[in-house]
């Protein structure tokens, strides 16, 4: 088996695992969390009313901790597009890519691919994915940074710190862990 094919089966199953966690009672896609809908609903309020907050008329940061992922929902909600559906596409997008990330570490091995598919049994990974929330993204950002620190990618390791730190605040750790 090449390293294609080992990729392509752990993205395979990462869907699949992903599917099988995510299910409601009727044996479909379940919608998202719901600390999801805190982001939808500030989303909302910015596009229609032009103010970040829970409330209109209230100033609001401490709504919720994720601007970039209020920026997701605020795309989906200025484009009429269906927001849970989108933030879990997005969601999954960005596993999908956490795998591939995951894969470049060591690109020249057939090993490369043990972390990649030992991601994607991982169970949190899997609700992750799905979940409607941010944390996919902010894994992929976390992993790009790092890859970018290996490989002495000073550019790409600050871009992936600062979409790392839009995405949550946990992010400033991995930013004073990496400086």
């Amino acid at each position: 088996m090449n390293r294609t094919t080992a990729l392509f089966v752990a993205l395979a199953i990462l869907l699949g695992h992903a599917l099988a966690i995510h299910q409601n009672l009727a044996g479909e896609i379940a919608p998202p969390f719901d600390f999801a809908y805190v982001a939808f609903r500030v989303a909302r309020n910015l596009v229609q009313a032009g103010e970040f907050g829970w409330e209109t008329g209230v100033f609001g940061l401490d709504s919720y901790p994720s601007v970039l992922w209020v920026g997701v929902a605020a795309i989906a909600e200025r484009l009429y597009l269906p927001v849970n559906q989108l933030a879990q596409f997005v969601g999954l997008g960005c596993a999908f890519a956490c795998v591939l990330v995951l894969a470049r570490f060591s690109p020249e091995r057939l090993a490369g691919v043990i972390a990649p598919l030992l991601f994607v049994f991982s169970g949190g990974v899997a609700s992750a994915a799905l979940s409607g929330l941010e944390t996919s993204m902010l894994a992929l950002w976390i992993l790009i940074a790092f890859l970018a620190y290996e490989r002495g990618a000073r550019g790409w390791m600050t871009a992936g710190l600062v979409l790392a730190t839009l995405t949550r605040p946990q992010g400033f750790v991995f930013v004073l862990l990496l400086l």
